[in-house]
């Protein structure tokens, strides 16, 4: 598989989000070992696998965890994830890519 820039970066990000839910990361040689040519989420994923930038049924979960750890009195400031369904997907991923890093 080719990867871009772009790519390389949204799999980066992809994966700080998996950690911060707490989703096992599995690689090609984790598969291998076990010599099982599939994946399944019971598992893990694998980098190329998460799909948060480009699914709500991935990113949504990750919006809940968020709006636990909000404090009211910054709300505005994170609206994007606050009030998502008045922004695009893209929108709200850098978002959560941004607030995740910020109290990493």
């Amino acid at each position: 598989m080719l990867v871009t820039n772009q790519n390389y970066i949204v799999m980066k990000d992809n994966k700080i989000i998996a950690e911060f839910m707490g989703v096992n990361i599995i690689t090609i040689d984790d598969i291998r070992t076990n010599k099982n040519p599939y994946i399944s989420s019971a598992d893990g994923y694998t980098e190329e696998d998460l799909q948060y930038h480009t699914s709500w049924d991935w990113l949504m979960p990750v919006l809940k965890k968020i709006n636990g750890q909000i404090s009211p009195n910054v709300c505005g400031l994170w609206r994007t994830i606050t009030n998502p369904y008045e922004f695009s997907i893209e929108e709200v991923y850098k978002q959560v890519v941004e607030f995740i890093k910020d109290r990493g």
